[in-house]
Formats: C-alpha cells, structure tokens, sequence
C-alpha cells in the first residue's frame, strides 16, 4: 500500500537507474545505485508488474494514445490508486479515470 508521500512502480526504479548510472553528469557507482535502490527506492515501489498491469496499459495505450512505456506508468499508478500523478512527461490537468496529471514544473500563477 502506497503512502501519503507517494509510491512508484518498478519501470520507475529501472528507468531511475539505468539514468544514473549512464546519463548523469557523474554517473553513479552501482554501490551507489545499490544503496539508494534499497533505501529510497524500494520502500515506496508498490507496483510490480501482473497481467492485469499490462492489460491496463493496453488499454491506456490505446484510449489515450500514449506510447505503451509511458502508458505503463499510467496503469501502475492507477493500480496503486493515485488519484495525483506528478510528470513533465503527460498532459498538463489530463484526468485518466479517477487520476489526474500534474506537471510539477508549470507554474500556478
């Protein structure tokens, strides 16, 4: 069960580390890759992937038209019951069911 700080899924933990290990400025260490897998990341992954997870981005994929990999991330954080996702990656305000999408980065003024 996710907490009110957030969860992520396992595509996000992947994605995190394969950035840091090979598109940081300075990569990180796979030690330190290992440590912050284990004590930042994994205590908040609370989606691991199913049938059902990929049936739903399918479905995401097709409805909404986004690529199937984003459309993941989609059908992991509907999974988990986010009713918020932060990303600069999808459509500023889009409601996906009960979720809606929120660019961090766009200002509220």
């Amino acid at each position: 069960m996710h907490t009110p700080q957030g969860c992520i899924s396992w595509q996000v933990m992947q994605e995190f580390i394969h950035v840091a290990r090979h598109k940081f400025s300075s990569p990180l260490h796979a030690s330190d890759c290992e440590h912050y897998l284990n004590k930042i990341l994994d205590p908040i992954c609370d989606v691991y992937p199913s049938i059902a997870l990929y049936q739903k981005a399918l479905e995401i994929h097709q409805r909404w038209q986004y690529r199937f990999f984003d459309a993941l991330i989609l059908s992991a954080a509907l999974q988990a019951q986010c009713h918020t996702l932060y990303s600069e990656d999808f459509q500023h305000k889009q409601r996906i069911e009960f979720m809606q999408i929120i660019n961090p980065f766009i200002s509220k003024a």
